[in-house]
């Protein structure tokens, strides 16, 4: 499989736990994908094993309001 390659998820479910595994195409994903797993009626836990192509996490914003000591 390629690096930048994605798959659908697969979500199987037993007894209220759900197991979402893949791979998704950013990372800032994963707590969307698990969100919505536990809005479905019935779901009691989720477990994840999500993989992904790109990292877009650490964007390097900063707050406006931050204190810097260089300022």
């Amino acid at each position: 499989m390629n690096e930048n390659s994605t798959t659908a998820p697969t979500v199987p479910r037993a007894e209220g736990v759900v197991t979402v595994a893949g791979r998704l195409p950013r990372r800032s994903l994963i707590p969307i994908a698990e969100q919505l797993c536990r809005a479905v009626d019935g779901v009691v836990a989720v477990h994840q094993t999500l993989d992904w192509a790109e990292d877009d996490t650490d964007v390097g914003l900063e707050h406006p309001h931050a204190y810097r000591a260089d300022r």
